[in-house]
């Protein structure tokens, strides 16, 4: 049985890493800004590449030199930054500048076309603003060929094959 290949955006130490690492997925390298979140990433995943670095600086050359064969990518998992949509941020700024990085993540499914995509945050991204950021997020992967499945407060993207 094939153990699919799973790259973990804004990975921190790699706590969705580690649920999908339970369930059987082969996990090959993770993207954070925190160095000390990378540094126990790589302990936590000793055969996976955790690179360390502000996504938004990584080029196209940058992603392939750090996890080679992007065809063997086959699941992208993150949880990009939620401060933006949070209950719990009483301080909310408007276009916060957190919650365009999710655009980076956009720009790694663009490169790789994984066969799923998993996106975890916060339920203020579904409902904020009259739900603008999950309809948009819906309409962009519409377009790269995903459907939906949306489990409690994650969105699940995945694409199907005939």
């Amino acid at each position: 049985m094939k153990k699919y290949n799973v790259l973990d955006l804004f990975c921190g130490c790699g706590g969705l890493s580690k649920g999908f690492s339970l369930a059987g997925f082969n996990i090959v390298g993770g993207v954070d800004f925190n160095k000390e979140a990378i540094d126990t990433f790589n302990k936590n995943f000793a055969n996976a590449n955790g690179v360390f670095g502000d996504i938004s600086n990584l080029t196209s050359n940058d992603i392939k030199k750090n996890f080679g064969d992007l065809s063997s990518i086959d699941i992208i998992i993150g949880g990009p930054p939620c401060q933006g949509f949070s209950s719990a941020n009483r301080n909310k700024i408007e276009d916060d500048p957190r919650n365009k990085l999710f655009f980076e993540f956009v720009k790694f499914v663009d490169l790789i076309k994984p066969k799923a995509i998993v996106i975890e945050n916060v339920r203020g991204i579904v409902t904020e603003n009259k739900g603008y950021a999950k309809d948009r997020i819906y309409e962009i992967f519409t377009k790269r060929g995903y459907t939906f499945n949306k489990i409690f407060i994650w969105i699940t993207l995945m694409k199907l094959y005939h």
